[in-house]
């Protein structure tokens, strides 16, 4: 249910409860209320909530009292208090919880809790034991005292969250701050009063540590009142938004210089120290001063400008708070600026870079130029080589270097210094100091030919369908054409097969130029070009070795003894024997990985020729072989199952 806009005030309870005793495990809302001067004989003075859920909002408890608990509102085991934009203020409890004693669970945003007191502990709030949530955000809870001592909150080590909230006094030395908090800076709440809306609301005076100190991804849009909040670009902790901004107070009163650090020949800088006395500051952002901020500290705060020109000249200083545009101070010709030291020679050469020029498929090396140097020299070569190579521009601050394209390789990387002269000639002492090496990789577009690797991953793989080897390797960058040579292991020359691609990567060598049982040798060279000119063709790879599998056991070649037709044959052959001895005999046919695919027996006449028909429709496509064994020997030949 839902209760909006009313007076509970002056009930009496003997018991618990004075104002309301909730004891249902609904969900109740409560909107605009104020509950004011209600007593109870045991805990709760404005309301008992034993449990279910009881959201709060935009309302005043206010002079609520209980004997015992819980002087606004005490919450049991079991329940849930749910407190946003409101105020608890001048609510008392005999023993613990001046507003709140919470023994469930708690979820309270942009609340203001001032001016109660308990007996023994928590002047404003009381955490029993820690059974569920209690989280407290963007509150006030300042003000608030336990048998006439500053005591604002008793136990939130058993909160579960505490950001952003601005707190008197905490007891309790588990408690950490959480992101936000702010403990014993001013309040400085105002009295009491309508200040417009529904219920009263304590006002927050300038100069409250609670102003724009909110969460700044607080979602809140309106205060107690119902006016906007983040006036001030960020919303003020507490139920009260301060709708007007305050006048500065803030003043930097005098400033004393101090030492100054001596002159840097290398950088020509130097180091100032001030001290700036101020009053009123602000408690957050950057001092500035001279342009460099420095996180704000308590006053009179010391700061050390670092690399200020040496020049000589008299230096005006300017001072000012990043969180106060008004509060600023100027002082001209405050102290004297280092002479000049700049050392030429002490200088680096900085910032190297390099740059392709379109235009010439040149590369133009640059770096900043050092005020001073007459000359400058660049050291470059390709990663890896023994030996730089040297070029020189001659003027004043030179900066730059342009690389023609006849002194540079495609795909190559290199890498380069610079080192400048103060004078010329130049001597060992007017030499700056060398830059730290910078590399780049020369590209100009055009395909690249990696001549100076080798091809490499060289496998051999057996192809069943057509019983032919499959030689691949991976070939360096830009090839497009590569010679294959192989020959049978140890025989005296190499058989040469010229491989195009872009990039060639294999070759299938057929069947009928490899012998079952065989070992083969081959290597791999490539070029990025045909024929190859000068440094675009590799070296040889490592050699490889492949055995070429053995398909059949032949004593005796079939051809004058069995004839097999059609071959190849799509869906049946026909196996012919001829002048086959007088006897048992047997015929075998075996796929290429030495499978067993068909089997018979016969017995021959002598002289006589046999037939045997064979359907190989259902097998699959690829190299086959026949063996016919009787008391003669073996006879073999080989066939293709096609698609």
């Amino acid at each position: 249910g839902a209760f909006t806009k009313g007076i509970l005030n002056r009930n009496v309870a003997t018991g618990s409860g004075g104002g309301l005793y909730l004891a249902s495990s609904a969900t109740l809302n409560f909107s605009r209320l104020t509950i004011e001067a209600n007593s109870a004989g045991s805990d709760g003075g404005g309301i008992v909530l034993t449990s279910g859920v009881l959201q709060i909002s935009r309302s005043l408890f206010h002079a609520n009292s209980a004997v015992t608990r819980g002087g606004a509102v005490y919450g049991a085991a079991g329940s849930d208090l749910q407190s946003e934009n409101s105020t608890y203020s001048s609510n008392s409890a005999g023993t613990t919880g001046g507003a709140l004693h919470i023994n469930g669970t708690l979820l309270a945003r942009a609340n203001t809790h001032t001016l109660n007191s308990a007996g023994s502990d928590g002047g404003a709030i009381y955490l029993e034991s820690a059974p569920g949530l209690r989280l407290i955000e963007n509150s006030v809870i300042s003000g608030n005292t336990v048998a006439s001592a500053d005591n604002d909150i008793a136990f939130p080590s058993r909160l579960f969250s505490s950001t952003y909230n601005l707190y008197n006094v905490i007891s309790d030395p588990l408690f950490t701050p959480g992101t936000g908090d702010l403990i014993g800076l001013p309040a400085l709440l105002d009295v009491l009063a309508s200040n417009g809306g529904d219920s009263k609301t304590h006002a927050l005076l300038c100069g409250s540590a609670a102003i724009n100190a909110a969460n700044p991804a607080s979602t809140l849009t309106l205060d107690q009142r119902n006016l906007p909040r983040n006036i001030g670009g960020r919303s003020d902790m507490g139920s009260f938004e301060k709708q007007d901004i305050c006048p500065s107070g803030c003043s930097i009163d005098s400033v004393l210089v101090g030492v100054q650090g001596a002159c840097d020949p290398v950088s020509n800088t130097y180091s100032q120290q001030v001290t700036i006395y101020s009053t009123s500051a602000p408690i957050s952002g950057n001092l500035v001063v001279n342009g460099q901020a420095f996180a704000v500290s308590a006053s009179p705060q010391t700061v050390t400008l670092n690399g200020l020109p040496s020049n000589g000249s008299a230096v005006t200083l300017e001072a000012g708070y990043s969180d106060d545009s008004t509060c600023v101070f100027s002082l001209a010709a405050a102290w004297t600026a280092a002479a000049d030291c700049y050392s030429c020679p002490d200088q680096t050469p900085s910032n190297l870079q390099s740059t392709f020029v379109d235009a010439t498929n040149a590369v133009r090396l640059s770096w900043t130029p050092i005020p001073g140097t007459l000359a400058c020299r660049v050291s470059g070569r390709p990663l890896g080589a023994p030996a730089f190579a040297i070029g020189s521009r001659i003027g004043p601050a030179v900066s730059q270097l342009i690389i023609p394209e006849i002194n540079l390789v495609n795909g190559t990387s290199y890498e380069w210094f610079v080192v400048c002269a103060c004078e010329i000639p130049p001597t060992p002492a007017s030499l700056t100091n060398p830059s730290v090496l910078d590399t780049f990789t020369y590209d100009n577009g055009e395909p690249v030919c990696d001549a100076a690797s080798e091809p490499t991953n060289l496998e051999a793989a057996y192809q069943s369908g057509d019983g032919s080897m499959l030689l691949s390797w991976d070939p360096p960058a830009g090839m497009i054409n590569c010679r294959l040579n192989f020959r049978p292991f140890g025989a005296p020359l190499f058989g040469i097969r010229s491989v195009d691609g872009t990039p060639p990567t294999s070759y299938s060598i057929p069947a009928t130029d490899l012998s079952p049982g065989t070992s083969y040798e081959w290597k791999i060279r490539c070029s990025c070009s045909v024929p190859p000119g000068p440094g675009e063709q590799t070296d040889f790879s490592v050699l490889d070795t492949f055995v070429y599998p053995t398909f059949r056991e032949a004593l005796f070649t079939g051809k004058d003894k069995m004839d097999l037709y059609p071959n190849p044959v799509s869906d049946a052959f026909v196996l012919e024997l001829q002048d086959l001895a007088t006897g048992d005999y047997q015929v075998e046919v075996f796929a290429a990985d030495g499978r067993s695919v068909a089997a018979l027996r016969g017995e021959a006449a002598g002289g006589v020729a046999v037939q045997h028909q064979f359907s190989v429709s259902s097998w699959t496509p690829g190299a086959y072989w026949v063996r016919v064994t009787n008391a003669d020997g073996i006879y073999t030949m080989n066939f293709v199952k096609s698609e």
